[in-house]
């Protein structure tokens, strides 16, 4: 394995490997008084996103379907989709060893790349272009063409569920499954920034760049855990912690608890959300960046394993979205409703944030539920399993992928 990754263990590790510079380990202070935080603004480039193979924003879109209209549908793709992103005015969709670049104005498929792999990948748009990781690092323009390509595996049994371009600089968050030494048996975490200028220059016989400097911190992990970006913080749930980075991966301060975090997302005033569980309860805990609890709430089983981090409306809405399930819960932690669903199957589901509508997708239906818990849209897909959330593009159209193939929805 490369020495880079030994450079910065966080928090577990044999004492030559932690890290080398002190940061305060402060504990989650419940009841007490919160000052307001000032507004957190969502600009291109910051926002909570979903783990989980949920890699699409946790966006304000509004949603253009009128309740009551017919909704129509045509199949666009025939493979397997394993997710849908928007990029400029088109729509990529990742196949499991291939992915599709499709033009809804001109209603076709304008790039295609038949060597991709799914495993251990993850995408990223900002402003016109892709970025696609998996075993490279490939930059790619919202018409499919090729930018740049860069070697980017470091080590064997690399997964990647994570890439971000903030301020110039990439992110890169995931884990490796056959960490060394050897003897931890245990996956662990890292985080990987590449700053505009930490790239060679291309080389003309392959094309090729490579990483020439980075900067990385590491950490041991029970589970992937996907972080959250705000405005200057990296927020990063681990294992009874959670560690709040700045961008240069310096360690700010850690914050320790009797919780196990499941998932974690931010609110527009920088209120952290987390489910956790703790003392075998599953709760939903909102807390300020210093560590100061504002509410706990229970969750009920009844909604199954969590699939995506806590939802947060312009509104003020929390959502909570299970395999069974979504509940609702306003900005104090009152729980507002629950709605159950009638699985059929037990496939993933797929919810996504539209600001006073929620859509979820799962087993071959998709639904859309307002904030006071009607069902204001609901449709069955023509063929297979969801793979996806419900994915709008700049025409007012929509998009959902499945075992069998990805569609749009007029």
């Amino acid at each position: 394995m490369n020495d880079l990754f030994y450079d910065s263990w966080l928090l577990i590790g044999v004492e030559e490997h932690r890290y080398a510079k002190p940061y305060p380990t402060i504990p989650l202070n419940p009841s007490k008084p919160v000052a307001e935080h000032p507004p957190f603004q969502i600009e291109p480039g910051y926002w909570c996103k979903y783990g989980n193979r949920l890699r699409n924003e946790n966006c304000y879109w509004d949603f253009k379907v009128a309740a009551g209209k017919k909704v129509t549908m045509e199949k666009i793709s025939d493979s397997r989709v394993e997710a849908i992103f928007n990029c400029e005015k088109n729509i990529l969709i990742e196949n499991a060893d291939s992915w599709i670049i499709y033009d809804p104005q001109k209603a076709k498929k304008i790039a295609e790349n038949e060597e991709w792999s799914y495993n251990g990948s993850s995408f990223f748009c900002v402003n016109d272009k892709f970025y696609a990781i998996a075993r490279k690092l490939e930059e790619i323009s919202s018409t499919g063409s090729l930018l740049s390509l860069t070697r980017i595996m470091l080590a064997s049994e690399l997964r990647f569920h994570d890439v971000a371009s903030i301020d110039n600089n990439l992110i890169l968050a995931g884990y490796q499954m056959n960490p060394m030494p050897r003897e931890t048996g245990k996956p662990f975490g890292f985080l990987q920034k590449i700053p505009a200028e930490g790239f060679s220059p291309k080389s003309e016989k392959t094309g090729m760049r490579e990483v020439a400097r980075s900067q990385m911190i590491a950490f041991y992990l029970r589970r992937s855990m996907a972080p959250i970006y705000l405005k200057d913080t990296i927020v990063q749930p681990l294992a009874n912690r959670i560690a709040f980075f700045s961008y240069n991966l310096d360690v700010l301060r850690v914050i320790e608890g009797e919780f196990d975090p499941q998932f974690v997302s931010a609110g527009l005033n920088s209120t952290i959300y987390m489910s956790a569980f703790m003392k075998g309860s599953l709760v939903l805990i909102a807390f300020t960046p210093e560590g100061n609890e504002i509410f706990k709430a229970s969750i009920t089983r009844s909604l199954g394993d969590l699939v995506c981090p806590p939802l947060v409306s312009e509104e003020g809405i929390l959502y909570i979205a299970g395999m069974n399930g979504i509940a609702a819960f306003d900005q104090t932690g009152l729980h507002l409703w629950t709605h159950l669903f009638l699985r059929q199957t037990d496939g993933m589901v797929f919810p996504l944030l539209y600001n006073k509508y929620l859509s979820v997708c799962f087993d071959s239906k998709c639904m859309i539920i307002d904030s006071k818990d009607h069902v204001s849209l609901e449709f069955d897909l023509m063929d297979g399993q969801a793979h996806t959330a419900l994915i709008p593009d700049a025409y007012e159209n929509y998009y959902v992928g499945t075992n069998k193939g990805a569609y749009k929805i007029h």
